[in-house]
């Protein structure tokens, strides 16, 4: 097939690695005068679960759209391994 009829695909659990608590994200706010590290982890399973992708970035000319396709499980969605030891 034509590689331009490709569409990536990303399973959730890819995406819920950024809340094992031990990765390390730093962002700087415009302008430079502030620096934060935020670590992210899930405490507890409410009994529903939305899980919110951000799908567009703005551009310096225009908005970008973000084309992966994130896969998950319809049945038997197990994030025990993702909530923190406390």
């Amino acid at each position: 097939k034509d590689n331009l009829d490709f569409i990536p695909q990303v399973p959730l659990f890819n995406l819920l690695e950024k809340f094992n608590g031990e990765k390390v994200f730093e962002t700087i706010a415009k302008g430079g005068e502030s620096r934060e590290i935020r670590r992210y982890c899930l405490r507890r399973i409410p009994p529903y679960v939305i899980f919110v992708v951000k799908r567009f970035r703005n551009n310096n000319f225009f908005i970008e759209k973000n084309p992966t396709i994130v896969t998950f499980p319809l049945k038997g969605l197990d994030l025990r391994d993702y909530i923190h030891p406390d």
